[in-house]
């Protein structure tokens, strides 16, 4: 088994969530045609700049003990997507559309709830009720319960689905185009792909990934500022892995 580490406590200054489909090119001798084929699955990529001040002014240490953990790459970590769209406009309360997860501060520190040593996360916010939207080019749901007059969604960000109302998702897709509620709290949703069947939705969510650290960093300390470890991963897929993963979370 491999040991995947969940990434630690610690704050963004810049981040990147993308996908790379590598293809073969190649052109027909007699007719000059242009020819495409896949040659390997899709893979999400994603970079995370780190404040070393961040979590305290202790973010520096924590990536410090993530690459020790890591060893060298042998290793392998659990990313949550960051947002796509301006973080300035997903970052007020948004649990009338979203579920959110609860943080507890005690001074510069973040505390945690735990049972018997597993992280015991609290949620406040929304799984709307969404029906399948048909007669549309792509997959799309039609959301209720929402506020009046406002925008939804926006193209790139995901959207968790689960069959109740208090589930645990299921299953994330990509929102495709943007969406506005109507004057009864309506809205049709376009999505990249979509689910099978109705139930509850949270609009705005995140996905995650295993990745492999591709790129680990150094970082000088200056002299009275701040300074950043930039991050480069790439998507590992359990299948790929002998005996599959086995996760940790060393930070709670």
């Amino acid at each position: 088994m491999t040991t995947v580490y969940a990434w630690p406590p610690v704050g963004a200054v810049g981040s990147e969530w993308t996908v790379e489909d590598p293809v073969n090119s190649s052109r027909g001798l007699l007719n000059g045609k242009r020819y495409l084929s896949a040659v390997q699955r899709r893979r999400r990529k994603s970079t995370v700049v780190v404040s070393a001040l961040s979590a305290g002014k202790v973010g520096a240490g924590y990536c410090e003990v993530l690459k020790r953990l890591l060893d060298g790459g042998v290793n392998l970590v659990r990313l949550k997507s960051l947002p796509i769209n301006w973080h300035v406009d997903v970052s007020g309360d948004q649990s009338w559309r979203r579920e959110v997860e609860l943080e507890w501060q005690e001074g510069d520190l973040a505390l945690s709830w735990s049972e018997r040593g597993d992280r015991l996360p609290w949620y406040i916010g929304a799984h709307l009720p969404y029906t399948l939207a048909a007669g549309l080019s792509f997959p799309a749901i039609r959301v209720t319960g929402l506020p009046p007059g406002v925008l939804v969604a926006r193209p790139g960000e995901f959207a968790s689905f689960a069959a109740t109302d208090a589930g645990e998702t299921v299953e994330t897709h990509m929102i495709l185009d943007a969406a506005r509620s109507d004057d009864t709290g309506a809205a049709v949703v376009k999505l990249m792909t979509g689910p099978a069947s109705a139930g509850f939705v949270s609009l705005g969510t995140s996905e995650t990934a295993v990745f492999e650290a591709v790129e680990i960093p150094r970082a000088v300390q200056p002299v009275g500022a701040n300074w950043s470890y930039s991050w480069t991963f790439s998507e590992v897929f359990e299948d790929e892995v002998t005996g599959g993963f086995v996760e940790v979370d060393p930070w709670t």
